[in-house]
C-alpha cells in the first residue's frame, strides 16, 4: 500500500526496526481481532486515530504485534492531510520506540534508493504518478522494474526506414501503468489491485540521426490500456520515447520516454467521473556507459 505516511522519509526511517501491515475494508469483511475495536466502537475516545477504514498494525521482526491504530488522526488537526497523516504516524512510531527502549538513531530518515535490476541483464524502470487533488500522496511516483522478453527488445531493433511497432511490445512496462493504493480498482475477493492486462495501439519508430557515439530513433503513438477487471475498464495516453543504438549493431541500447494519459475515476461524493492526469517515465537499465 502507498499513502501519505509512507512517502515521508522520517516515517520510513522510524519503521526500520518493524514490520508494517495494513488492514482495510468494512465491518462485515471479517477483520482480524487486532482491528475489531476500531471498527465496532469508532466513537471511543480512548482508541487513537480517526474513523477511516484503513488500520495499521506494527509488528516486531518476530511477527509479534506491538501496536495497532487507525491511520487517520482524530480530533482537531491543523494543516493539510498531506502534513497531518505523516506527523500522526511519526508520533505513534516514536512512542513505540520509547516503549521498547530503541536507540534514537533508529528514527533517522532512511536514504531513498531507486529500485534496480536483480539478477537480470536488462530491464526498464517505470515511474508512475497520478495527479489527484483529493489524494495528494499519489503525486509521489510509484517506481517499478519491468523485464521485457528478448523478443520485445528485438522488435525495437534498428531500421533505416520508419516502421510500425505493436504497442504490445512494451506490455511488461504497461502492466505497471496504473495508480497504486487501497482506493484503486481491485478484485473484491482477493483485494489485489488489477494490473494492466492489455496494451493496444500502433507506435511509429522513426530514425532520427546519429552522432559520433550512437544512432537515434523516436518511438511515439497512442496506446489504450485495459486492466484485468471484468468490466473492460480502459484508459488511453500518448507514448514518446528516444531510442539509442550502437553505430555498428542493430540491437537497442537504451530507451527513455514518457507516457501521459487521462485516468478516469468516479467521484462518488459528487456523482461525476473525473479524468485525472496519469504520468509515467520509462528508462532502460542498465544505463549506457558514459551516461
Amino acid at each position: 500500500m502507498r499513502g501519505n505516511a509512507l512517502t515521508d522519509p522520517t516515517v520510513v526511517g522510524l519503521l526500520q526496526p518493524f514490520i508494517l501491515a495494513y488492514w482495510y475494508g468494512h465491518p462485515d469483511d471479517n477483520p482480524p481481532e487486532e482491528v475489531r475495536p476500531f471498527i465496532e466502537h469508532p466513537e471511543r475516545q480512548d482508541l487513537p486515530g480517526g474513523h477511516s477504514n484503513v488500520k495499521a498494525l506494527i509488528l516486531d521482526p518476530n511477527g509479534r504485534l506491538i501496536d495497532a491504530f487507525d491511520t487517520m488522526p482524530g480530533g482537531d488537526q491543523r494543516g493539510s492531510w498531506q502534513e497531518t497523516i505523516p506527523r500522526f504516524f511519526a508520533e505513534r512510531l516514536r512512542t513505540t520506540h520509547r516503549t521498547l527502549g530503541l536507540a534514537d538513531e533508529k528514527s533517522s530518515p532512511r536514504e531513498v534508493r531507486l529500485p534496480d535490476l536483480e539478477g537480470a541483464t536488462r530491464g526498464i524502470r517505470v515511474f508512475v504518478q497520478l495527479d489527484d487533488p483529493m489524494m495528494p500522496a499519489y503525486n509521489v511516483p510509484l517506481i517499478e522494474i519491468a523485464r521485457p522478453e528478448p523478443a520485445d527488445w528485438d522488435a525495437l531493433g534498428w531500421s533505416d526506414q520508419p516502421r510500425a511497432v505493436d504497442a504490445a511490445t512494451l506490455r511488461e512496462c504497461f502492466k505497471q501503468m496504473y495508480p497504486a493504493g487501497v482506493m484503486e480498482r481491485q478484485d473484491k475477493r482477493t483485494m489485489i489491485a488489477y494490473r494492466v492486462a492489455k496494451a493496444e495501439g500502433s507506435l511509429q519508430r522513426i530514425p532520427s540521426g546519429r552522432d559520433t557515439r550512437r544512432r537515434y530513433a523516436l518511438l511515439q503513438g497512442r496506446i489504450t490500456l485495459t486492466d484485468e477487471g471484468p468490466d473492460g475498464f480502459s484508459y488511453a495516453g500518448d507514448l514518446q520515447a528516444v531510442l539509442t543504438y550502437p553505430l555498428d549493431k542493430p540491437g537497442l541500447e537504451s530507451l527513455q520516454g514518457t507516457f501521459e494519459a487521462q485516468y478516469p475515476r468516479f467521484d462518488r461524493l459528487n456523482n461525476v467521473e473525473r479524468n485525472l492526469a496519469l504520468r509515467s517515465v520509462l528508462e532502460s537499465l542498465p544505463v549506457p556507459a558514459g551516461e
